[in-house]
């Protein structure tokens, strides 16, 4: 029996659910396209969008000019060549800085479907699978236009190509490579290739060729952490104390996702104080009991025991205004993210 039969049953059915939510038949489908499908998302789901993004004003302005903007009025277009999408767009650079946020944000803004693609999904120990998953990908893609075909670590994928490549990896790099010559070729074409790497050196020189638009996702100015911290603590209750221009100047060299972390540990230390003022009131109201006296049973006794002690609803009220009156966060709270972060950052270079 195939171990990955629930998996693949599973991947199966909701491949299903979005093409029936995005009025695809999925008869006119072959079984390696719908496989492919389960990693379709609808643009429509994504809770993200440019206002969400702080910073990194030069690479959505260039999403927008080059991507959002042709795809959407494709039609427009149809008689410039210089004004179509291209046909791959790299962004690169460190960990964290919001690569995957982007491309999605431009999927949802141009309305264009989103493929997410991972190594593992075209990679089979069968021979010839491989490169039968590479075509369902393109082909998908082409009927269900217009597409992303997103590739997150992109250099896993398509990194440079050597001799001690395994011959079915090298097969099916040539034939991912193919297929996008055919995008490259094909005027009508609204698929586009977007690519995220942390190591842009890695990547195969004809791979960089595909990819003419290309642009650097790096850390955030102090202006645009200034703005990052905003949009993260925009619905927060903050106390009176919070400077965020300075937590900005405090947090040189950090991403947007380390910002996120200070954010949600700075969060924290009021959990935590509510946690310990809580079990610190139930121990004081904790007194000894005796366990309850057995009853005997009686078909004539109707009525119904009293569930729960009244005092446990004056309890749980109790805490129920507390949770809901937790103080703001303060600026010592950020402080404290931000030496945690800091010290995980410092632990990665040891």
């Amino acid at each position: 029996m195939d171990p990955t039969y629930e998996e693949k049953k599973k991947a199966q059915t909701q491949a299903k659910v979005m093409l029936k939510r995005l009025g695809i038949d999925e008869h006119a489908l072959n079984e390696y396209e719908v496989a492919v499908a389960a990693n379709l998302v609808d643009p429509r789901c994504f809770d993200i969008s440019w206002e969400q993004i702080g910073g990194l004003d030069n690479v959505k302005k260039e999403l927008k000019q080059t991507v959002i903007f042709p795809l959407k009025n494709f039609t427009l277009l149809d008689n410039s060549k210089l004004m179509k999408p291209p046909r791959g767009v790299l962004l690169y650079g460190p960990p964290g800085c919001g690569k995957t946020m982007i491309a999605k944000a431009t999927a949802k803004a141009s309305g264009a479907n989103f493929l997410f693609v991972e190594l593992s999904s075209m990679l089979d120990k069968w021979y010839g699978e491989s490169q039968k998953r590479v075509a369902a990908i393109f082909n998908l893609a082409h009927k269900i236009q217009p597409t992303i075909i997103f590739i997150d670590e992109i250099d896993s994928l398509l990194r440079t190509r050597n001799t001690q490549d395994h011959e079915a990896t090298s097969m099916m790099k040539t034939q991912f490579m193919n297929y996008w010559d055919g995008l490259l070729t094909d005027s009508k074409s609204q698929v586009i290739i977007i690519g995220a790497t942390n190591n842009r050196q890695a990547l195969d020189q004809a791979i960089l060729r595909r990819m003419p638009c290309q642009l650097y996702v790096g850390n955030p100015t102090p202006e645009q952490r200034y703005h990052i911290l905003e949009i993260i603590l925009c619905d927060e209750v903050l106390g009176p104390d919070v400077d965020l221009l300075a937590i900005a100047q405090m947090t040189e060299g950090f991403s947007g996702s380390d910002l996120h972390e200070v954010c949600r540990l700075a969060a924290s230390v009021r959990i935590s104080e509510y946690i310990d003022t809580t079990a610190a009131d139930d121990k004081e109201g904790t007194e000894p009991s005796s366990p309850p006296l057995l009853q005997p049973l009686s078909s004539s006794s109707s009525a119904q025991p009293e569930t729960g002690d009244p005092s446990d609803k004056v309890c749980d009220s109790n805490k129920q205004d507390k949770l809901e009156n937790l103080r703001g966060i303060s600026q010592t709270d950020l402080c404290t993210g931000v030496d945690k972060v800091q010290s995980n950052i410092s632990k990665l270079f040891c």
